[in-house]
């Protein structure tokens, strides 16, 4: 998984060029002779640029650089003093993408690019190569067609629709470096957005990539990310965990561990390094101090090399070109650096002495089932050979698969028989030797637990799974990985093993040939045909009709929610939803029933939508969810900014939360090496959460219960500020209404006594919940833990509270976090106790004798006095149970029977 040492010349990627002018709404005509010479262009309230959107009349002024487009055409806006003087440098405009001669552009986006301009006396052609651009990698084609300022200094950019789709606040000038650096500044000359700190495909000579930054393929496939370990390189998947192919750690010794490809795909839950944690996390020595702020990647051609320093503070280098230009990440995954040299014509091009290397080291190397073998090495250059499973992996593969374009094999293969669930009898699976999947070993750090297993549960397993078209299968480690037709992993790449531990079966279906009862098979086909088409049509109708009533009631519904709404939320369709999530590649996790996907709306804004899934359970809770949170607004509560209600789909759209849900900080295992919460962090999110509960409960105009209050549904922002989710349990009651009847929902663990045993609610059953969060944000693990059965440290509410009447807190903090000096502070160990003893008041058996959420605010925050006995406390220890979806209870002795 680390950068074998044929690419460890290779460079890292970005920015930086374009033409030059200032014109107010001036539509350039010609590539040559731009009107503005200056670096920086000031801006006004009322400046405005345009994309010019008619074909060039000239052939001189398109673009000499095709790999962009056949046709591409460049309008200047402001460029580098270098480009500017006749030589190589960088500008910034709107670059239009033609499929054919004259016509609408296809494309159009603000870029800067790197080139060199054309020859006015001579005739000669621009040569543009794009290094950053406004256009998201995401293989949508998107015009934009002007840049404008507006009265309060807004420097908006405008789609072919009028819409904003990018902004930069207080902007009064803009400037085009001579390294490629586009800057925007205020009126104090401070810069507000500069194009090095928000990189697309490319990195360019000086400019640093920090921990958090990523860099992602034009057709948005392949991304690469800084991590506090080093650089981590993923392929873009529907899964939870990233497809990661390749990694570059500053940490010689995990430099050295994966050098040799080999142990790279050595599955071992033993192994000394975990290739995951090393770059999330670097476990830093004694002599060393974990600092994020020092982990960068640059681009040094003073050193000739890319520089990389991890959190820890080792350095590493790739050793790359003094005359380097750009370093991009390519659309197959490669990463490679490039240089602008002219031709002895006088024309130019973009060279690279990898630009004949694709390895097989990128999971879609090859396509669906396509299996990569490397052919032949010729000077620097390593060839790849995409085939198909054919008779030379297995007899009974002949004639089973077939590339998808003769043509281009790397498109991968097809079934020439597909699949059917119904004929499973005719199924088999056929075993390929020394297989397997380039990301196998990070996809086994993460999910060993649950897939290791003997192969013939494996294959039993992949059988009765109509959805498992094969799986992969290391015998040392017993790992079984199913893949499917419509995923990535159903791609079967080729490396060289030394051994047979790494096998593949692919599930073959054989067609079931006419035979001498074909006969009445035909008349009894002939018979049932018009009978089950009957039997369809009257269901259709049935169903149409249902749907029809169905969405009768919910457009009622609808109507009736929003006319008690001050500011109802924004209605969108699902095909709208659909492309601003890029069809749902991006999926987050779960939430409440449903699934939570990144998407990005036309102004800019990122998002997570969550995608209701079932519409006869999820109604109430999507239209609770809709009542609830869209008449709220509060710091520490999520936005809602829109929903959508269209026949079967239900869809929420949020603000997106950078760091995801608390539950996947808090949780991680000492072993993994995963981030750690600091204990600063820990009480901000505990104080934030609780004033957001008390924002619930007592300052709405109707009061909220959430019912669901844990760890999963609290999100984090980049500042690891709280904020409430997941309100699809959610109930509005009455001023002054204390209590609730319901049947019992939400989480075992967090869930009060009283709705268990009585099914009523009140206030204070958020207000359990929330103490058995912030035991758990003490203790950093969860409150049952059942590796620990049989020891009193199994159920911690019930630990704590002894801990506590011994006055031994410190017992009850997270082992990690009494590793750091901070938490020995004085004003630290106290806050501690403060939080458990606030949190043992919140859990109390007795209802009445928990405090209010505003009370526990003022407990926190040190305005009201704690409690003074801890003798006092009385801790429910909670048996194991589970819900039923119609809300009834089984519990301990229900799931686990004594036997006699």
């Amino acid at each position: 998984m680390i950068l074998p040492q044929t690419s460890r010349s290779v460079s890292i990627v970005l920015l930086a060029l374009l033409l030059a002018d200032c014109v107010h709404q001036y539509h350039h005509q010609s590539f040559i002779a731009p009107v503005a010479t200056a670096q920086q262009l000031s801006l006004h309230s009322g400046w405005s640029f345009s994309a010019d959107l008619t074909f060039p009349s000239s052939s001189n002024a398109l673009n000499s650089y095709t790999d962009v487009a056949l046709f591409s055409f460049f309008t200047p806006i402001l460029s580098s003093s270098s480009f500017n003087n006749g030589s190589k440098g960088f500008s910034l405009g709107f670059l239009s993408l033609y499929d054919a001669p004259g016509g609408h552009p296809s494309e159009i986006s603000l870029s800067v690019c790197l080139g060199v301009p054309g020859d006015d006396v001579g005739g000669g052609r621009p040569f543009l190569i794009p290094v950053w651009s406004s256009s998201q990698p995401s293989g949508q084609k998107v015009i934009v067609t002007r840049l404008q300022v507006h009265e309060n200094g807004r420097l908006s950019l405008l789609g072919e629709d009028g819409k904003e789709v990018w902004a930069v606040a207080d902007a009064a000038s803009m400037e085009m470096r001579n390294d490629g650096n586009l800057i925007v500044r205020d009126s104090g000359n401070r810069s507000v957005w500069e194009s090095f700190n928000n990189p697309r495909d490319c990195l360019l000579p000086g400019q640093k990539v920090s921990v958090g930054m990523e860099m992602a393929s034009s057709n948005g496939m392949y991304k690469v990310v800084m991590q506090d370990g080093g650089l981590l390189f993923y392929q873009v998947s529907e899964y939870e965990w990233p497809l990661t192919y390749l990694i570059y750690t500053a940490n010689a010794t995990v430099d050295s561990y994966f050098a040799n490809m080999g142990t790279a795909f050595t599955l071992d839950r033993n192994a000394p390094i975990n290739l995951t944690a090393s770059v999330a996390s670097p476990n830093c020595s004694a002599a060393e101090k974990f600092n994020r702020s020092q982990a960068i990647v640059v681009l040094d051609l003073s050193s000739a090399a890319i520089l990389l320093k991890d959190a820890c503070g080792n350095v590493n280098s790739l050793p790359t070109n003094r005359t380097t230009d750009v370093v991009r990440l390519d659309v197959d995954g490669f990463i490679r650096d490039y240089t602008v040299r002219q031709l002895p014509n006088t024309s130019y091009e973009l060279f690279s002495e990898t630009s004949q290397q694709r390895p097989c080291f990128t999971p879609n190397a090859c396509g669906s089932y396509g299996i990569c073998s490397v052919s032949n090495t010729v000077g620097n250059a390593v060839r790849r050979l995409c085939r198909c499973p054919s008779e030379i992996d297995n007899t009974n593969l002949t004639g089973v698969f077939s590339f998808i374009d003769d043509g281009n094999p790397s498109q991968g293969c097809r079934r020439n028989t597909p699949l059917d669930c119904s004929e499973r009898s005719l199924q088999s699976l056929q075993q390929i030797t020394s297989v397997t999947f380039m990301s196998i070993l990070p996809i086994f750090e993460y999910t060993w637990r649950e897939d290791t297993m003997p192969l013939e549960a494996c294959k039993a397993a992949c059988i009765s799974n109509c959805s498992c078209s094969g799986f992969f299968y290391e015998r040392q480690s017993s790992y079984c990985l199913s893949f499917g037709d419509r995923t990535s992993l159903s791609n079967v790449t080729f490396l060289s093993i030394p051994s047979d531990d790494h096998i593949v079966f692919v599930k073959v279906q054989t067609s079931r040939g006419p035979g001498r009862n074909s006969l009445p098979v035909i008349v009894s086909s002939a018979v049932a045909v018009p009978v089950i088409l009957t039997v369809f049509i009257l269901l259709a109708i049935y169903c149409m009709r249902k749907l029809s009533i169905l969405d009768r009631g919910l457009k009622l519904a609808e109507e009736e929610l929003l006319g008690v709404l001050p500011t109802p939320p924004t209605r969108y369709s699902y095909r709208e939803l659909r492309r601003y999530t890029h069809h749902f590649r991006q999926r987050l996790g779960s939430g409440g029933f449903g699934s939570v996907y990144e998407g990005m709306l036309p102004d800019g804004r990122r998002v997570a939508v969550k995608n209701l899934e079932t519409l006869s359970h999820g109604q109430k809770e999507f239209l609770a969810e809709i009542a609830t949170i869209g008449g709220t607004s509060h710091l520490n509560i999520v936005n809602l900014y829109g929903y959508c209600l269209e026949r079967k789909h239900r869809l929420l759209v949020y603000e997106y939360m950078e760091n995801g849900s608390l539950d996947r900080w808090l949780f991680c295992k000492d072993e993994d090496q995963f981030h750690k919460l600091s204990w600063e962090t820990r009480f901000k999110i505990g104080l934030s959460t609780a004033r957001g509960l008390a924002y619930l409960h007592e300052e709405c105009p109707k009061p909220i219960l959430h019912f669901d209050v844990k760890p999963q549904n609290i999100l984090l922002d980049e500042n690891f500020d709280a904020k409430l989710a997941d309100f699809g349990l959610a109930k509005l009651v009455a001023k002054g209404q204390s209590m609730v009847n319901t049947v019992v929902r939400g989480t075992p663990g967090y869930i009060a006594p009283e709705w268990v045993s009585h099914s009523i609610v009140s206030k204070k059953c958020d207000v359990y919940s929330f103490g058995m969060v912030l035991l758990e944000l003490v203790s950093g693990r969860r409150n049952a833990e059942i590796e620990l059965m049989g020891s009193e440290e199994y159920y911690f509410p019930k630990f704590a509270a002894k801990k506590a009447r011994e006055g031994r807190f410190s017992d009850l903090i997270d082992k990690r976090l009494m590793k750091s000096a901070a938490i020995n502070e004085q004003f630290s160990l106290e806050q501690v106790e403060t939080v458990i003893r606030v949190a043992l008041s919140c859990i109390h058996v007795e209802p009445e004798m928990r405090p209010s959420m505003t009370v526990v605010c003022g407990m926190l925050e040190g305005s009201i006095v704690l409690p003074n006995d801890v003798l006092d406390f009385s801790v429910y220890n909670a048996p194991l149970f589970e819900i039923s979806p119609s809300g009834s209870i089984k519990h301990h002795s229900d799931l686990f029977p004594t036997t006699r």
